[in-house]
């Protein structure tokens, strides 16, 4: 059995909690995984790194103008 003090706390979340997005919970409780954090940082490494590939040529092109 918990204290009042935690029982007061989980209504304060529970309360919190019904105003926000089902999605914005989801990726909150993701953001503790260390798996999906990984995975993430990967896919926009990945990302960025295509794009520059992608767009060599053009950001050659902008960094002469300097």
């Amino acid at each position: 059995m918990g204290t009042f003090l935690e029982f007061d706390i989980q209504k304060n979340y529970d309360q919190e909690t019904q105003n926000i997005s089902p999605r914005l919970l989801e990726l909150r409780t993701k953001i503790h995984d260390v798996n999906y954090l990984d995975n993430a940082i990967n896919r926009i490494a990945y990302i960025l790194s295509k794009n520059l590939i992608d767009n060599s040529e053009e950001l050659q092109l902008n960094s002469e103008e300097y």
